[in-house]
């Protein structure tokens, strides 16, 4: 399955836990290992770090440009805001 970079699920012959889960030190500032007995509960955890890292990618946009945008959604489509910003 394909995760987010650094974090990984892997199988391995731990007799009670057999489900490994590994962060990269690059992802939050230090390595994390944690084992799991069933596949369901990894996948779980590999969910809740990805969502951890897709909230910290996204950069909040202040008030101002909030209400800017408010101003003029009656006039735009969101395609047509991309198109204005992207030739801005």
């Amino acid at each position: 399955m394909n995760y987010v970079q650094g974090i990984t699920l892997s199988k391995t012959e731990h007799a009670t836990k057999p489900y490994l889960v590994n962060v990269a030190a690059s992802v939050f500032g230090k390595q994390i290992r944690r084992r799991f007995k069933t596949k369901n509960q990894a996948l779980a955890v590999v969910q809740q770090y990805e969502n951890k890292v897709r909230e910290n990618e996204r950069v909040p946009l202040s008030r101002e440009v909030h209400m800017v945008v408010q101003n003029y959604q009656a006039d735009f489509t969101a395609e047509e805001f991309r198109e204005i910003l992207e030739d801005a």
